[in-house]
C-alpha cells in the first residue's frame, strides 16, 4: 500500500491538530485493515466496517480526526469461523489478541500488526511494511449477535451477562476477600449448571467467567428459530453503549471509500448510522473516549527503556488538539468533505458500470443520494448556501432519474 508523502504530514482537520505520528499510525491501520480485508475475501468471510470507522468513511472520507483506530464487525457466525481460519492458516503480520489476554470485558477481538504486542517494533521488515510506526496496531473486530423472539430468555441472558462481568471487575479491578470469592463461586455453579458447562479444575474463576461470556455471546439456545431480527455486539449493549441494531442492515454490503482505499461496509450505511448515531453528519470531537492517543503507553515504555537517549516524544495539550472554528466553517468544511467523497463514489460506480455489475452501480447511486440529501440538510439547518442547496436538490432528481434508466435497462437489455 503506498501513500503520498504529503499523507503523512503534520496537518490541521476540522479544527483538530494531527500530527505525522498519528498520520503514520492511520497509514499502519489501514495496512492491517488491507490484509484482513484479503484474508476476509479468499476465506469467504462477510465483514463491514463499523463505529467511527463507518462514521469516519461517510462523514470525512476516511479516518474521523480526532479517532485512532479500526472498527469491524461480523455476524456471530462468520465470526467464529473467521477465528478458526487464523488459527489454521495464520496470516503473515496478522495476529489473535484474545480478550483473556488483555481482561476485555466486553470481548472485544483484537487484531495486531506484532506477535508480541506489548513491545515497540525494531524488525526493519515490519517497519517498513507499516509505514514507519514503531508501535504495534489494534484492531476491533466485534461480533454481532441476534436477541431472542423470547423476552424471558433473552432478560435472563442479559442478566446471566451482566453477573459474570460484575463477577470480572471484581476479581481484576479489586482485591476480594474470601468471602467475596465465595459468592462468585456461587453465582459461576449457578451459570455453569444453566449453560450446560463442564468446569476444568485447572481453570481459574477468571477462565470459567470469560467462558460463561463466550457461551452467552455465541448463542446458548441451538434453535436458530428462536433468534430475532434484532441484536448489538452484546455486552456492549448490556454497558448502554450500544442500541438494539436491526440485523437486515449489516447483511447486505457494499464498498465504501475509505481514505485511499475502499472497504465493505453497509450498503444502507445511512440507516444504520441514524440507527446508532442519530444526526452523523455533525460531529462531535470525543478524543478522549478512548484514551487518545492509543500509543501513549508504548512511548512511555520507550521513554523508560532509552531515557534521555529518546529524544522524540510526542505531546498533545487541549491548544494542539482544538482550534476553535465557527459553525459555518465547520458545516463548510463537511459539505466539501461530502461532495469530494461523492467524486469518489462516482468513479466507483462508472467502473462498475463498465465491468456489467449493475447491482453495485445501483447501491452506489443510493449511496450518492443519500450523502446528497444528508449535505442539503446540513446546510439548510445552517442557513448557510442556498444556491448551494438547490444544486443538491437538482443533483438529487438526476440520480433518481440514473437509477430508473439502469433498472429499466437491466429489464429491457
Amino acid at each position: 500500500m503506498d501513500f503520498a508523502d504529503s499523507f503523512m504530514e503534520d496537518e490541521v482537520i476540522e479544527g483538530f491538530y494531527v500530527p505525522s505520528i498519528m498520520k503514520r499510525s492511520w497509514a499502519a491501520s489501514l495496512e492491517l485493515l488491507s490484509i484482513f480485508d484479503g484474508f476476509c475475501e479468499a476465506h469467504d468471510l462477510p465483514y463491514c466496517i463499523y463505529a467511527g470507522t463507518l462514521l469516519g468513511a461517510i462523514r470525512h472520507g476516511g479516518f474521523i480526526p480526532w479517532d485512532d483506530d479500526i472498527d469491524v464487525l461480523m455476524f456471530r457466525e462468520d465470526y467464529n469461523r473467521f477465528l478458526k481460519h487464523v488459527n489454521t492458516f495464520h496470516p503473515e503480520h496478522m495476529y489473535l489478541l484474545r480478550p483473556e489476554k488483555t481482561s476485555n470485558l466486553c470481548l472485544t477481538m483484537k487484531l495486531t500488526n506484532q506477535e508480541d504486542f506489548e513491545q515497540f517494533d525494531r524488525d526493519p521488515v515490519r517497519l517498513k511494511k507499516f509505514h514507519g510506526f514503531p508501535f504495534p496496531i489494534l484492531m476491533d473486530v466485534f461480533a454481532f449477535d441476534l436477541f431472542l423472539h423470547d423476552k424471558e430468555k433473552q432478560s435472563a441472558r442479559e442478566e446471566m451477562a451482566s453477573a459474570a462481568v460484575s463477577c470480572l471487575k471484581t476479581l481484576i479491578d479489586e482485591d476480594p476477600d474470601d468471602t467475596e470469592k465465595e459468592a462468585i463461586e456461587g453465582i459461576l455453579r449457578i451459570s455453569e449448571k444453566h449453560l450446560h458447562i463442564q468446569a476444568d479444575p485447572a481453570d481459574t474463576q477468571i477462565d470459567r467467567l470469560f467462558h460463561i461470556l463466550h457461551k452467552l455471546c455465541d448463542y446458548p439456545y441451538t434453535d436458530s428459530s428462536e433468534l430475532s431480527d434484532t441484536g448489538s455486539v452484546l455486552l456492549h449493549y448490556l454497558r448502554g453503549t450500544e442500541r438494539e441494531l436491526h440485523a437486515v442492515y449489516w447483511g447486505k454490503r457494499a464498498p465504501i471509500p475509505f481514505e485511499t482505499e475502499s472497504f465493505y461496509g453497509p450498503a444502507d450505511y445511512d440507516a444504520v448510522l441514524r440507527e446508532c448515531f442519530g444526526d452523523y453528519m455533525i460531529p462531535v470531537k470525543n478524543y478522549d473516549i478512548h484514551g487518545y492517543p492509543f500509543f501513549g503507553y508504548y512511548e512511555e515504555v520507550v521513554h523508560q527503556t532509552f531515557g534521555k537517549k529518546w529524544i522524540y516524544r510526542y505531546t498533545y495539550s487541549e491548544e494542539d488538539l482544538i482550534h476553535s472554528k465557527s459553525m459555518a466553517s465547520d458545516v463548510q468544511s463537511t459539505v466539501s468533505e461530502s461532495l469530494h467523497l461523492l467524486e469518489r463514489l462516482h468513479t466507483l460506480c462508472k467502473s462498475a458500470l463498465v465491468a456489467g455489475r449493475r447491482e453495485e452501480a445501483l447501491q452506489l447511486l443510493a449511496q450518492c443520494r443519500q450523502i446528497a440529501v444528508s449535505a442539503g440538510n446540513l446546510l439548510e439547518r445552517s442557513r448557510e448556501n442556498r444556491e448551494t442547496v438547490h444544486l443538491l436538490e437538482s443533483y438529487c432528481e438526476e440520480i433518481y432519474d440514473l437509477h430508473r434508466r439502469i433498472l429499466e435497462y437491466a429489464a429491457n437489455p
